[in-house]
């Protein structure tokens, strides 16, 4: 397991998003959830939106963090590296999603399609599908979704968060 945080995620797409948007954080961050990142439409793909109405604010949230989102899987991308160097035999398990940033629609869809590995996002009523990690037991216990929990994560990874 390789645990990373980054620089730009939940709070900070959350502030750009009000900021560029010119709306309060409240309602960027029910758009960023709600509407999500949706790459902006080709020409090439004019059947997929005669079936599926645009999502013209999808694609405006998508352009106001294509940097940080860029910036991210860059990231991600040199983690994935680094592991599969360390450890060659071993075939690399999904990206697991958590933090703020990870229930935004469409994150683990791009990043998949991205990067050509499996992401997931825990959620209550599921295991990582084909890990042995099986998040359903500690999930009956708890009212948020296991992925919120990352903010343990991030304080052990950086070390002095808290000061």
């Amino acid at each position: 397991v390789l645990a990373r945080s980054f620089g730009a995620g939940g709070k900070a797409w959350t502030e750009k998003l009000a900021s560029s948007l010119s709306v309060s954080k409240e309602t960027a961050e029910r758009h960023k959830r709600d509407f999500g990142i949706v790459k902006i439409a080709r020409d090439s793909d004019q059947a997929t939106s005669q079936v599926e109405p645009p999502n013209v604010l999808g694609e405006m949230i998508y352009n106001v963090l294509r940097a940080d989102l860029e910036e991210t899987l860059g990231e991600v991308e040199r983690s994935y590296r680094y592991a599969l160097q360390c450890f060659p035999k071993r075939h690399p398990g999904p990206l697991i999603l958590t933090g703020g940033g990870a229930n935004m629609n469409n994150l683990d869809a791009l990043l998949a399609e991205k990067l050509g590995i499996d992401v997931v996002v825990p959620s209550f009523d599921r295991s990582i599908p084909g890990q042995e990690l099986d998040f359903s037991q500690v999930c009956q216990q708890v009212r948020e979704p296991i992925g919120t929990f990352a903010c343990a994560i991030g304080l052990a990874v950086h070390e002095g968060a808290m000061s």
